[in-house]
């Protein structure tokens, strides 16, 4: 927790210093909770370590972060369009209603479409919203602990199905101990 707050707070001193250092910093921290939970390791050296698996795979971990922004961002809006349509639709109803006149309060109704008295519409796109930012947030950890993984084995020649083994070995003496 402390490791995440202090990478937490180097975002922050590079976005102080400029907004655009923020994405290189970002890149290179890509794997400090993969270090934390895999590798057991805290603080600087959690920091360090994502510094060196990054660093011949900038651009492979940049690759990712987007493909699964762009999808993120594709599947939120053909999901939370439809909904928001429907008030826009009503909106631009009622311009074509009053001949094509552009009615302030028309701008006014669209909010109340959309929200109306209970809000419905926008308690549903909310909670569409937060569902998917979760699952956005699950696809891409998943995604860069594969990665990580990926990179830790072709440099270090660590072989997962070597670890696993090794895990099941300890677990059974363990057991019959």
């Amino acid at each position: 927790l402390l490791t995440r707050f202090i990478a937490v707070l180097i975002y922050l001193v590079a976005l102080l210093l400029c907004v655009i250092p923020i994405f290189p910093v970002m890149i290179y921290m890509a794997f400090v909770l993969q270090a934390i939970m895999l590798e057991n390791k805290h603080y600087g050296k959690a920091i360090g370590r994502s510094f060196s698996i990054v660093n011949k795979n900038f651009w492979q971990i940049v690759l990712i972060g987007l493909v699964i922004g762009i999808m993120y961002m594709i599947v939120s809006r053909i999901i939370t369009l439809p909904i928001s349509g429907i008030s826009a639709f009503k909106t631009i109803k009622s311009i074509i209603q009053n001949g094509g006149e552009i009615d302030p309060s028309a701008m006014g109704n669209m909010y109340t479409n959309m929200y109306g008295e209970t809000g419905i519409l926008a308690a549903v796109i909310s909670a569409i919203t937060v569902i998917l930012a979760i699952v956005y947030t699950i696809i891409l950890n998943i995604a860069m602990t594969i990665k990580f993984i990926n990179i830790r084995n072709l440099r270090e020649g660590t072989d997962l199905l070597k670890e696993i083994e090794t895990e099941k070995n300890i677990g059974q003496r363990t057991i019959i101990e």
